[in-house]
């Protein structure tokens, strides 16, 4: 059996048949926020934890932190957060007084928390919710109509909700394993 990077190439030339095998470049697969929001909760129960944090590597002047309730709810917030006492609470793995200083009233430019009901990502159907910035909120359960929006702005607003989470989940799945037990 080939693996799924490998692709054949059918060249016909003169009457004759030539088959090449060749590996093709790996596509970048990017993990979907079901997915990475399992592996977290199951990261954090197996490291004994209910809360993690880290910088955010992209941008290291913000930090993300998720507060887990395993089969009932998954709390995941990202906002800027520069302060040098970050590293001081990391290393003492302080990861809920992160999660507590992010959301803070205080901190709202910036600022995305997402409520995600059941721990299984952002699901079509399910009803989850983001916060931006302290006041835009959009529930994510498919119904634009009660949100004011157009069906295509609900819809991208969707898809971003589900990048930036994914990015958020892979950041704290990281820093959950690299965690100290």
């Amino acid at each position: 059996m080939r693996s799924p990077a490998t692709r054949i190439l059918v060249i016909v030339t003169g009457g004759v048949l030539l088959a090449a095998a060749y590996a093709a470049a790996p596509r970048a697969q990017t993990q979907s926020s079901g997915q990475l929001a399992k592996e977290l909760v199951s990261a954090l129960a197996s490291g004994g934890l209910d809360a993690i944090a880290t910088r955010d590597p992209e941008k290291p002047d913000r930090a993300i932190a998720a507060l887990a309730f395993p089969g009932s709810q998954l709390l995941v917030v990202s906002a800027p957060y520069a302060d040098a006492s970050l590293d001081a609470l990391l290393a003492n793995r302080m990861y809920r007084d992160v999660y507590s200083t992010l959301q803070q009233p205080s901190i709202a430019d910036g600022k995305v928390f997402i409520q995600d009901l059941g721990c299984d990502g952002l699901q079509p159907g399910g009803v989850d919710i983001m916060y931006e910035n302290g006041k835009t909120q959009t529930i994510l359960d498919g119904n634009w109509k009660k949100q004011g929006l157009s069906q295509s702005a609900y819809e991208q607003r969707a898809k971003d909700a589900e990048a930036r989470y994914s990015r958020m989940l892979a950041a704290l799945v990281g820093a959950a394993r690299k965690a100290p037990r």
